[in-house]
C-alpha cells in the first residue's frame, strides 16, 4: 500500500489576531524589533535588511522563521526561506515554491488571504490554532507575520515566525 501524501490541516484565518496578543517571548521580541525599526523607517515599514540571519538568531526565531516574497503586489507569494524547525515538523521544505506549487488550491488560497491582509494593511498579524501533518501529532501554534520593504516603501516581503508545541500546550493557547 502506498504511503499517503503529507496532509496538512490548518485554517490560518480562524485564529486571526490583529491585536497582536502574543504569548511567546521570542515573538514578542521579534515584534519589538519590528516596531522599533518601523518607527524610524521612511514609509513606516522596516526593510528586509534590518532582519538578517544574525538578528533572527539573536532573537531566537531563526529556525522558526519564514520569509515570503510578495509577487505582483499580492497576486502571488513565494517562500524565500523556511526555517529548519518548520521543515522538520512538516517533513517538507517549501523554500522556492509559490503557495500554489506547495499546497492544494484551498490551502494556498487561505495562505494568500493571510499574506494579502499583511501586505495591503502594512501591519503585523498574529495567528493561532492547530495543525496536523499526516502521521504526526496535532500541534498548537502561534504565528506572527510582519511586512517588510525590499529597498523601497512598498510591502514586498512578509517575515514570519511560527512557534509550536503539543496540542493544548498552555503557552500556546
Amino acid at each position: 500500500m502506498a504511503t499517503p501524501a503529507t496532509r496538512i490541516v490548518f485554517d490560518p484565518v480562524v485564529g486571526f489576531d490583529p491585536g497582536l496578543a502574543l504569548v511567546d517571548d521570542r515573538l514578542i521580541g521579534l515584534l519589538a524589533v519590528w516596531r522599533a525599526k518601523a518607527s524610524a523607517a521612511p514609509g513606516g515599514l522596516p526593510d528586509r535588511r534590518d532582519f538578517g540571519l544574525e538578528v533572527l538568531h539573536r532573537i531566537g526565531v531563526l529556525p522558526y522563521a519564514m520569509v515570503v516574497d510578495v509577487i505582483g503586489g499580492g497576486a502571488s507569494f513565494r517562500f524565500r526561506l523556511v526555517g529548519t524547525r518548520i521543515v522538520e515538523m512538516a517533513s517538507r521544505d517549501a523554500t522556492g515554491r509559490t503557495f500554489e506549487e506547495a499546497y492544494p488550491a484551498p490551502l494556498a488560497a487561505k495562505f494568500a488571504e493571510v499574506h494579502r491582509w499583511v501586505t495591503v494593511e502594512r501591519r503585523p498579524a498574529r495567528y493561532t490554532g492547530s495543525l496536523y501533518f499526516h502521521g504526526k501529532d496535532y500541534y498548537s501554534f502561534e504565528l506572527l507575520w510582519l511586512p517588510l520593504t525590499d529597498g523601497g516603501t512598498d510591502a514586498a516581503i512578509n517575515l514570519g515566525a511560527m512557534v509550536y508545541g503539543p496540542q493544548g500546550e498552555p503557552a500556546l493557547r
